[in-house]
């Protein structure tokens, strides 16, 4: 995290910079810079972007890897392998992505929130 400001309704926003994502998050709460924290998304509300893009239209972003993926009926759910963590994401089925392809996975910032750990 690079930096923490108030962003009313007693929410903040948060400008996260690390090896491998970049963009803004929410928090309940403020954190100070160093703080350890885990960013926390819906896989819904994940997209998915071409390798190398880096915060996409203002989004927070994270680079990875496509290791796995399950069928749901018109939906699938892929797991993307980044530096340090996996991310499921849901898209459509019948998007022509495979194991081992690079990606970006892309969030608003209203939607992915950071909280402490420990």
């Amino acid at each position: 995290m690079t930096d923490c400001r108030a962003a009313g309704d007693d929410e903040f926003v948060l400008a996260v910079e690390t090896p491998n994502s970049r963009g803004e998050c929410r928090a309940g709460r403020a954190f100070a810079r160093g703080d350890d924290i885990l960013i926390v998304v819906r896989p819904e509300d994940a997209v998915l972007a071409p390798p190398g893009a880096s915060s996409v239209d203002g989004r927070l972003a994270w680079q990875g890897t496509i290791v796995d993926g399950v069928f749901r009926g018109p939906r699938r759910t892929l797991t993307i392998e980044t530096a340090g963590s996996r991310l499921n994401v849901e898209c459509p089925a019948t998007r022509g992505l495979r194991i081992g392809e690079k990606v970006t996975v892309a969030v608003d910032a209203a939607n992915a929130w950071a909280i402490g750990r420990g």
